[in-house]
């Protein structure tokens, strides 16, 4: 059983009275300081150690480190730092007292505990101290809180480990980045050389990350982001809206700038091929008609060469007589052999020429 510090006090008294006071002596132990030994860091907030011979897993009271050995969740932010830091400040074999606060234990069996160095210095405020973990408060254990408040105030203030806008992972530098993105398109860029369609593409990306910062930020489980009140978180977001308002304006001019220079192309492409369509078209019948023309011309040339051809001269009749019929002869003319074309005769009717 787990006794608070005022059941305890109660339990001192009763048994004063009743005077019994090795019940006393048992019950006071109980809620004493334990020295023991660290043997393993296993997180920047849980360590195990040996207490009289005895193993023990000790949780840190008063502050949550990022997770580093959770298999259902991602390594967060500086998980790695704080569990190095840890293991830095604590290596195996360091002599640590544990002091305890009003509940010893927590639901997965671990002692909890303000871990001391040999020096006195708090362990739990020292982690918060290097920006490396969130106050929490487990089962009302307050016994440590404000010398834990007090360190993270200082961690604050210097802007290191989760308050640093150095370190790539945390919200302020994920934000500072952001910010520090330069507009897609150059208003004074010449707008020909612009592709919208990627730039409304880069700026969509961008949005994208910044609606995923944004759903980071209310994420106030994270101890990434635990470190910020409310109001660090509002003006976290507001930084966000600052930066994604204008892009998502921007994204719609683009958008909308590449969908008419799209249509625009279109048009120009489609009339570009209707006037490539004509000239072909005029090619073709200016070919068909040079070809009619040369045929044309092919025909006129031999009619009139035809025309200028001399007639056949007629052959003498053969059998050299004055015979008449169709062998015919002709006065002084000879004979046409061969000939089967129209005949012109002399009068009398027996000798004939071609006519």
């Amino acid at each position: 059983m787990v006794l608070t510090g005022a059941l305890v006090k109660a339990v001192v008294g009763l048994v004063a009275v009743a005077g019994v006071t090795t019940a006393v002596v048992v019950v006071a132990s109980s809620d004493g300081p334990d020295e023991a030994i660290v043997t393993r860091v296993v997180d920047g907030d849980t360590i195990d150690v040996t207490v009289g011979g005895s193993e023990q897993r000790v949780r840190l009271l008063n502050i949550d480190t990022p997770e580093s050995v959770d298999p259902d969740r991602p390594v967060e932010c500086l998980a790695p730092e704080a569990t190095a830091f840890l293991e830095e400040l604590l290596p195996s074999g360091t002599p640590v007292r544990l002091e305890y606060d009003e509940v010893r234990t927590d639901r997965y069996d671990r002692t909890l505990a303000g871990v001391f160095t040999a020096a006195g210095a708090l362990v739990n405020a020292e982690i918060a101290r290097a920006g490396l973990a969130s106050v929490v408060v487990f089962d009302d254990n307050v016994r440590f809180l404000p010398p834990v408040e007090e360190a993270q105030a200082q961690a604050e203030a210097a802007g290191v480990g989760l308050y640093s806008a150095d370190v790539e992972c945390t919200i302020p530098a994920q934000v500072a980045a952001l910010e520090a993105v330069p507009a897609v398109v150059d208003p004074a860029e010449d707008a020909r050389s612009i592709d919208f369609t990627v730039a409304a593409a880069e700026v969509t990306a961008f949005i994208d990350a910044a609606d995923r910062l944004d759903h980071s930020i209310t994420d106030a489980a994270r101890p990434a982001l635990a470190v910020f009140d409310q109001r660090d978180r509002e003006r976290f977001t507001q930084r966000v809206e600052a930066v994604r308002a204008p892009a998502r304006t921007q994204r719609s001019t683009l958008q909308t700038t590449a969908s008419r220079k799209q249509e625009a192309e279109r048009i120009e492409a489609a009339r570009v091929a209707e006037e490539a369509r004509q000239a072909e078209q005029a090619r073709v019948e200016a070919e068909a008609a040079e070809a009619r023309e040369a045929e044309e011309r092919r025909r006129r040339t031999e009619e009139r060469e035809r025309d200028r051809a001399p007639a056949p001269r007629p052959s003498p009749p053969s059998g050299g007589g004055g015979g008449g019929g169709d062998g015919g002869s002709s006065s002084g003319g000879g004979s046409y052999p061969g000939y089967t074309g129209p005949r012109c005769y002399e009068p009398g009717g027996l000798v004939w020429h071609p006519c």
